[in-house]
């Protein structure tokens, strides 16, 4: 996976990096991960640092499909 993360519990930082070439897959795969987390994220911050990323590959097209799946995730 090119998303890396960790959530600090204590100050309810989630912390996420992008390393090499994101794909759609990459973004929904971090994203179920970080919905499927058993704690409380509710007022977490997450800080998402993509400098070692190379390229984010999402098109138009593809981002729509985040939409729903998005709306589930700010419901987190």
């Amino acid at each position: 996976m090119a998303i890396h993360y960790h959530f600090d519990r204590k100050w309810k930082i989630l912390y996420a990096k992008g390393i090499g070439i994101v794909s759609l897959t990459d973004l929904l795969e971090y994203g179920r991960q970080v919905y499927e987390m058993p704690d409380d994220l509710t007022g977490a911050v997450e800080y998402v640092d993509l400098s070692a990323a190379t390229d984010v590959a999402v098109t138009y097209q593809s981002a729509q499909q985040m939409i729903d799946i998005y709306k589930g995730w700010m419901a987190r």
